[in-house]
């Protein structure tokens, strides 16, 4: 097991949000936490939430 320095206020709002999303420690708040910022945003896609990504297939040459 690993053991990390936190400052008192860190550990204060990860206590606080273990409390708000019910869970049983530290490290699992920690966990969903990292995992919460790896997933994009489902607003930022606003109302066009089914489209696919953007893709440009071939480069196209305006000036030939």
């Amino acid at each position: 097991m690993e053991y990390i320095g936190l400052e008192d206020d860190t550990v204060l709002m990860l206590t606080q949000l273990q409390k708000e999303w019910k869970l049983k420690d530290l490290d699992e708040t920690l966990k969903k936490l990292l995992l919460e910022s790896k997933k994009s945003a489902k607003s930022m896609r606003g109302a066009f939430s089914g489209m696919p990504d953007f893709k440009r297939d071939d480069q196209i040459d305006r000036f030939a």
